[in-house]
């Protein structure tokens, strides 16, 4: 099984909140971690990491990590979405890894 090293992740000015995207292919399969503060702000970060894993190999299903981003914006929904679309119509297929779900962990006590 072929293995390509990472690229290198993209960090905004060496902000420890900031949102890094890294891209890694494993087999037949390119998986883009992304981690940090994903607000609309940096949407155009996470297209430009998705635009970097479809390029590293022209066949195969690019996995979206979402697991490690919080928030996620309604405007980085619609990026993915455009994103399986456009992948679908080129005879691939985008996968999202589920993202954490917000909200309380315990039950009020009232």
């Amino acid at each position: 099984m072929a293995h390509r090293p990472a690229a290198p992740p993209v960090d905004m000015n060496g902000d420890p909140s900031a949102l890094t995207v890294a891209c890694a292919v494993e087999g037949t399969t390119t998986v883009l971690t992304v981690r940090g503060a994903l607000d609309p702000q940096r949407c155009t970060t996470l297209s430009d990491g998705i635009e970097t894993a479809f390029a590293l190999r022209h066949t195969g299903a690019v996995v979206v990590d979402l697991s490690a981003a919080v928030p996620i914006p309604l405007a980085a929904l619609a990026l993915l979405r455009r994103s399986a679309e456009e992948a679908r119509r080129a005879g691939r297929s985008l996968i999202v890894r589920p993202f954490p779900i917000s909200g309380p962990t315990d039950r009020p006590a009232w």
